[in-house]
This record gives C-alpha cells, sequence and structure tokens, in this order.
C-alpha cells in the first residue's frame, strides 16, 4: 500500500507521479485497489491517472533532482 505524497514509478511506462488518493476497480465481481497519481513533469492532457497499485513501486530517488539531472543531459545531448 503506498502512502499519500508518496513518489512512485509505473513498471511499464517509467512515468513518475505522486499518489494523491485511492480507488478500486471492479472486474468479473472482483474490486482491485487503485491508487490516484499526480504525474509529476507531464505533458500529457491527463495530470493524473488512476490504475491499478500492482502496476506501480515506490521511487527511491528525489524527484526534484532527477528531474533537474535530466535536463541538465537533455541539454548536453541537444
Amino acid at each position: 500500500m503506498f502512502n499519500i505524497n508518496q513518489v512512485v514509478q509505473h513498471k511499464k511506462t517509467g512515468k513518475v507521479g505522486k499518489v494523491i488518493g485511492y480507488g478500486y476497480q471492479t472486474f468479473e465481481n472482483v474490486d482491485f485497489l487503485t491508487i490516484k497519481v499526480r504525474l509529476l513533469k507531464s505533458l500529457s492532457t491527463k495530470p493524473v491517472v488512476e490504475d491499478m497499485s500492482k502496476e506501480w513501486f515506490s521511487w527511491q530517488q528525489d524527484p526534484e533532482n532527477f528531474w533537474q539531472r535530466k535536463i541538465s543531459q537533455d541539454n548536453l545531448a541537444a
């Protein structure tokens, strides 16, 4: 279970965000726990996603430092 404001990363897409809430999805009469995640630095038209919690894992890096390094690396590559 993730805590509110915990930084998480999606296992398949690699997107990083903060947990802002919880929910559930019902599939074949079974409820599955979901988390609502506000994506960090998202260029997407959907800055908040809801997905099953098992698709995410706790992200250990400091997101602000990560994005500063990423922008620096992108600028060097350009």
